[in-house]
């Protein structure tokens, strides 16, 4: 924010922070979309805006509102870097950050001068199948819980649980309590018995920044900053990102009662899953129309 509007030069004094972007909601910076979006409402209302290029800085700025001021890139800004860079032999650039483009690319394809970079659209297939594997860990954990309760003695608690209920506990959260002497204290995370994440499970994510990641044949049942055990680190707080308790999954379970079938009626073997723990679909004259349908290349099967 400009102390003095009338001055509006790099090295002009400030009076404070500028007002918050409208999607990144930070005093001090703007996405590159938010400055474009700026340029554009304030053009359509026939404010024009007057953009001044530091071509020594190899930068544009401007200011509005009176007294709200950014300086960015563009075009020309990104073609004075790049030539820049490549007078001392840089072997690349980069923009940061990439989401704070906009959904057509233009700062990379301004910054790269390839205009055939595809639009964000194109990665809609990648992001579904980011929700496909989050639905699927979803439905293997189906009925894991993390309670919203800290119990002040945690073997205490898993014994009394599985006296009386048909789940059992894979791991508790500390959430920064206090255990008293000679106890465990924290916020336990309970499983079905079927499930079979008994000794499974493990709280992934260690160091100030955590980052903790479920490897191969595991899902998150449960994420919290604090952890708990088992674990790869103790129960400090993650300074930045989080943990995860990831448990190990049973691919026997999950295949039980499936088996290959010659497909129908293109031959090929194809057989899926559609209830875990349960059965897969019988094989009928309904499906066998449906599938028919669609160009019939499956068929799905199961043993009782």
């Amino acid at each position: 924010m400009l102390q003095n509007p009338s001055c509006t030069k790099p090295g002009c004094p400030f009076k404070g922070g500028a007002e918050k972007g409208v999607c990144t909601g930070t005093s001090g910076y703007l996405a590159h979309y938010e400055v474009q979006d700026i340029l554009a409402k304030q053009n359509k209302k026939k404010r024009a805006i007057q953009v001044i290029h530091d071509r020594e800085a190899a930068v544009k700025y401007f200011s509005w509102d009176n007294d709200q001021w950014i300086s960015f890139d563009d075009r020309e800004t990104f073609a004075q870097k790049v030539k820049w860079a490549d007078s001392l032999g840089l072997s690349g650039s980069l923009i940061w950050a990439s989401d704070l483009g906009d959904y057509d690319n233009n700062a990379h394809k301004t910054l790269t001068g390839n205009e055939k970079l595809e639009k964000r659209g194109s990665l809609k297939p990648v992001n579904d199948m980011e929700k496909v594997i989050a639905d699927t860990s979803s439905f293997l954990g189906k009925g894991c819980e993390m309670l919203d309760k800290i119990e002040e003695d945690i073997t205490a608690y898993k014994g009394a649980l599985e006296l009386k209920t048909t789940k059992e506990l894979v791991g508790y959260d500390a959430h920064g309590c206090k255990a008293k002497k000679g106890k465990t204290c924290g916020e336990p995370i309970v499983c079905p018995i079927s499930a079979g994440f008994k000794d499974k499970c493990m709280w992934r994510g260690s160091g100030g920044d955590c980052n903790g990641q479920c490897r191969e044949g595991e899902i998150k049942i449960a994420g919290s900053s604090w952890g708990g055990s088992p674990g790869e680190s103790g129960t400090n707080r993650c300074s930045r990102g989080g943990k995860q308790l990831c448990c190990q999954v049973g691919l026997d379970k999950i295949n039980d009662g499936c088996y290959w079938t010659e497909g129908w009626p293109t031959r090929k073997k194809v057989a899926y899953a559609t209830e875990i723990h349960e059965k897969c679909w019988k094989h009928d004259e309904s499906l066998k129309k449906r599938l028919h349908n669609k160009g019939g290349e499956r068929e799905l099967s199961a043993v009782k």
